[in-house]
């Protein structure tokens, strides 16, 4: 059995991509004026995310409702952002 891999971009903005593939390249996510990667990871058996903002907001996203786009999209909305939780800050794959 072939294992299923996927790429997993997160910019600091809160958008998310997740594409096929089984290598990191470049031009993975389209992203708006402002915007930065916080995080990139290749997976093949994660099924949801940990994440802290700035204003120390944590959530835990499942990556089963994030569809997969193909490279170079603008990626989907991760989660709601304000003044109030910040920026993206640190995220990380929840291992089972």
């Amino acid at each position: 059995m072939k294992i299923k891999k996927e790429v997993v971009i997160v910019t600091r903005n809160g958008r998310i991509i997740k594409h096929k593939g089984d290598k990191i390249e470049t031009g993975g996510i389209k992203l708006a004026k402002g915007d930065s990667i916080i995080s990139i990871f290749m997976l093949n058996s994660v099924d949801s995310l940990f994440i802290v903002t700035d204003n120390h907001l944590m959530a835990e996203v499942s990556l089963k409702k994030i569809k997969t786009q193909k490279r170079g999209g603008s990626g989907v909305k991760l989660i709601a952002l304000s003044m109030e939780t910040g920026l993206i800050n640190f995220v990380s794959p929840i291992m089972d």
